[in-house]
Parts: C-alpha cells; sequence; structure tokens
C-alpha cells in the first residue's frame, strides 16, 4: 500500500559523508508552480509535493513510485522500455513522472553519487480535459554548514526546460545553465549569478531565443532565491518572476532548482515554469 499522503513537505535529506544516498525513502520535492489548463482557463497555483522510490529486490531497480502531492497519493510504476518514465492512476486522473535529467557528484572518497533528479510532472484528468505541469528537484542536499564553511569560486554548468502553459496548449525550451558562485567575495558574503540561455521552442537546436539573467544574489543557508531578469525574449515577458537554487551532494558539488513566472508570449497570456540541473 501506498504511504500515507503527507500534506505538508518531509523533512529535506541531507547528502552524509558517511553513507551513498539512500533513496528507497521519501524524499520532499523542490516543486515549481504547478499551470493547470482546460482548453478554456489558465491557472497556477503551488502544491506540496513528495516522492518515495520503491525498490524491488527481484529486479534491483526501482520500478514505483509513490507521488504524494498536498494529501493525494498515487502508485505509479515504471515503464518496462524507460526506466526514466513513471505512471500511474488515481481519482480518474493520469499521473506521470519523467526524470529529465540527473547529477552525480565527487563524495569524500572521490567516488560519484548520485545525489540529485529534475522531475517533469503532468497530470491528465480526462472527465474535464483538464492537463497540469510542473518540474521539480529531489535529492539528497549539502547542508547549511557545508555551505556556509566552503571557501572560493565554482562555475557550475548545466541544463534544465523551461515550459510555456496557454488555455490550450504546452511547449517549451531547453535551458543551457551557467551559473557563478562566490563562496567568499571581498564583503564576506556568498553569493550567486549567471546566466541561462533560452533554445528556441519551435526548434530547441536553435540557442538564443531568450536569455535568463541571474543578478548577484547573496547566498541564503544551502541555495538562493531571486528575480531573473529575461531578456533578447522574441515576444515572451514575465511578471511574477522567481528562480530558486539548492546544493546538492557531500560538498555542494551541484546546484538545481525550478522557475516560475506569470508570462505574455506575443500577446497570449501562458504560465511559466521549468526547472535545472547544474555541476561543477
Amino acid at each position: 500500500m501506498p504511504y500515507t499522503p503527507q500534506t505538508a513537505t518531509v523533512q529535506a535529506q541531507e547528502s552524509d559523508t558517511a553513507s551513498k544516498p539512500n533513496w528507497a525513502q521519501v524524499l520532499p520535492l523542490r516543486l515549481s508552480q504547478t499551470s493547470s489548463r482546460d482548453g478554456s482557463s489558465l491557472i497556477r497555483y503551488q502544491n506540496i509535493a513528495n516522492i518515495e522510490y520503491l525498490y524491488n529486490t527481484n529486479t534491483s531497480t526501482f520500478d514505483r513510485i509513490d507521488l504524494s502531492i498536498d494529501g493525494q497519493v498515487v502508485r505509479l510504476t515504471v515503464n518496462p522500455a524507460n526506466s526514466r518514465q513513471y505512471s500511474g492512476s488515481h481519482n480518474g486522473i493520469l499521473y506521470s513522472v519523467d526524470i529529465l535529467h540527473t547529477a552525480n557528484t565527487v563524495d569524500a572518497l572521490s567516488n560519484l553519487e548520485y545525489v540529485a533528479e529534475l522531475l517533469f510532472i503532468p497530470t491528465y484528468d480526462a472527465t474535464n480535459s483538464t492537463n497540469t505541469n510542473s518540474f521539480a528537484i529531489a535529492g539528497f542536499e549539502t547542508s547549511t554548514a557545508k555551505v556556509a564553511a566552503a571557501t572560493g569560486t565554482a562555475t557550475y554548468n548545466g541544463t534544465g526546460w523551461l515550459g510555456y502553459s496557454s488555455e490550450s496548449g504546452f511547449t517549451d525550451s531547453e535551458l543551457a545553465v551557467t551559473l557563478n558562485v562566490n563562496f567568499q567575495d571581498p564583503s564576506g558574503n556568498q553569493t550567486v549569478g549567471g546566466t541561462i540561455d533560452v533554445s528556441d521552442p519551435a526548434n530547441h537546436a536553435l540557442s538564443g531565443y531568450a536569455t535568463l539573467t541571474i543578478p548577484t544574489t547573496q547566498l541564503t543557508g544551502n541555495g538562493f532565491s531571486t528575480t531573473p531578469v529575461l531578456t533578447s525574449s522574441n515576444g515572451l515577458s514575465l511578471t511574477d518572476a522567481s528562480i530558486s537554487g539548492t546544493f546538492y551532494g557531500d560538498y555542494y558539488g551541484a546546484l538545481g532548482g525550478v522557475i516560475h513566472a506569470q508570462g505574455d508570449d506575443s500577446g497570449t497570456t501562458v504560465v511559466v515554469n521549468g526547472g535545472y540541473l547544474a555541476v561543477r
């Protein structure tokens, strides 16, 4: 049976130098805002979600997921043809979880550890033709104390996705992420800044459709949150935009987070959400 659905985010799991990450437990999802569309209306809202990967000792795989969203829980099973895709239904709603990107970082013994995932979570309710989607990061976070003790600078490069939901459809762009972290700038603060290149939603191979600039922002705890600035936008504008980031791995080897905003795409109202994973 699925575990008891949660109505609050469970405690984050920190990456532990003494042991490998244990994915067979309930983990909180750092979730973007969710977009919902039914062909005639479009809304966005914030869910609370947790996830548990269920290990099958017979196949030595994580072949099921228990996904809990705002107290609703659904058991998803892996796609036999694609181990990065899970699906299941609950109360007539079809849920999917797609693992878009993963991050491996080096532990204290110079071994690679699997510490974070970027997820895409769409749903479909056939009774009222409602589609929703959100992006999320799951993983094992660097402790606040380790981030505070870090020195020097690091550049994190990675990828991600940005989705655009209108009343009637969904498109997306691939992201190329470059984040520069100064773990001790001249003023004694720890800061992050950088750029995210947004590809053409009509052709992901074409970069430069838009640029999200992350202004120099002070780290707080084991991550950051700030307002990105959109430029070179090809008719896309954003309001109420936010980007967050959290460090993952024993020694802050990965940086991942989510993005969300209200948008206008050449006169069409859109809800914008996405996520990214980058490593140093």
